[in-house]
């Protein structure tokens, strides 16, 4: 199963100055919140052997590492 999480867009932030003035670590941990529900959501719905591809658009280790550990 893919999970395409939807994210803060970190990685792609520079391309809208009004996403940075705006960007919080607040918000940041409040989508990591929602990323980890979806995560496990989806792990429970995988058959016996089968692989979960988790992706987002940003860089930072709360939306990624943290969300897959």
């Amino acid at each position: 199963m893919l999970l395409e999480a939807p994210c803060s867009g970190e990685g792609v932030i520079r391309k809208d100055s009004d996403d940075l003035e705006n960007w919080s670590l607040s918000s940041t941990e409040a989508i990591a919140a929602t990323q980890h529900d979806l995560s496990e959501s989806v792990f429970h719905a995988l058959k016996s052997g089968g692989m979960l591809v988790y992706s987002t658009c940003t860089l930072n280790k709360i939306e990624n590492q943290q969300v897959v550990a």
